[in-house]
């Protein structure tokens, strides 16, 4: 896959090393050497489209035609006191009037 796009090395070995410390990772000479040819190829590959004619195409930013799915922000009102009652009444662990749950971070 690699061999049938141009390489040229756009990053050096410096670089690599310097995002690899940047982003606090080890990363050994197979490794770096395995990102630069594949950096490299994605980048012939974004020149290739740079290059690309596309005539009077125009840009396309949405190919989906969908819009916006979220919803509109709304002020509704309180639960009340009976919602309030009905949901400590189903949960098994309760402190007053609040919903108590078990510890998933540990200290």
């Amino acid at each position: 896959m690699y061999d049938t796009l141009t390489t040229t090395n756009h990053s050096s070995d410096q670089d690599i090393t310097h995002i690899a410390e940047l982003a606090k990772l080890a990363i050994d000479d197979t490794a770096r050497d395995s990102f630069l040819k594949k950096q490299s190829v994605a980048v012939a590959y974004i020149e290739q489209l740079q290059n690309a004619a596309i005539g009077d195409t125009p840009p396309t930013h949405e190919v989906s035609h969908l819009s916006s799915i979220t919803r509109p922000d709304e002020i509704t009102r309180p639960l009340g006191q009976q919602a309030q009652d009905r949901l400590l009444a189903l949960s098994p662990l309760r402190d007053g009037n609040m919903v108590k749950t078990v510890r998933i971070i540990s200290k």
